[in-house]
């Protein structure tokens, strides 16, 4: 792979330790370019990306109340098992991950976080 080309391989990445998980309920953490936001409900672990889809504040702060995420923000809510969008103001979802304990790690598999481009203004193609 060339220099400066992105991969678009999906891997598992540790972004925080079981323990942490335990004690504050979910693992904020930051890996490949994402900040993501993992609880856990009964034996599943669950990611999603760290900001909400409605005004891009950072959801780690919000409450979970049963399966549901709540913007702290606005009030949107995003159900923690698949990004999906089940309260307004937010209209669309947030990203989702998978999410796995493998030993003491919190592990979310993640693809590499597409760079954001400026546009070019004044130039038409």
């Amino acid at each position: 792979m060339g220099a400066g080309i992105a991969s678009n391989e999906v891997r598992w990445e540790c972004v925080g330790s079981r323990e942490e998980l335990e004690q504050d309920g979910r693992v904020v953490g930051d890996a490949r370019g994402w900040s993501v936001v993992v609880v856990q409900i009964d034996d599943e672990v669950h990611a999603l990306e760290n900001r909400c889809s409605h005004a891009t504040a950072a959801l780690d702060s919000g409450v979970l109340q049963g399966c549901e995420l709540i913007c702290p923000l606005h009030g949107a809510r995003f159900d923690v098992r698949d990004g999906s969008c089940v309260g307004p103001p937010a209209t669309r979802p947030v990203r989702s991950f998978p999410a796995r304990l493998n030993g003491n790690d919190v592990e979310v598999e993640l693809p590499e976080k597409p760079a954001l481009t400026k546009p070019k203004f004044g130039v038409f193609n």
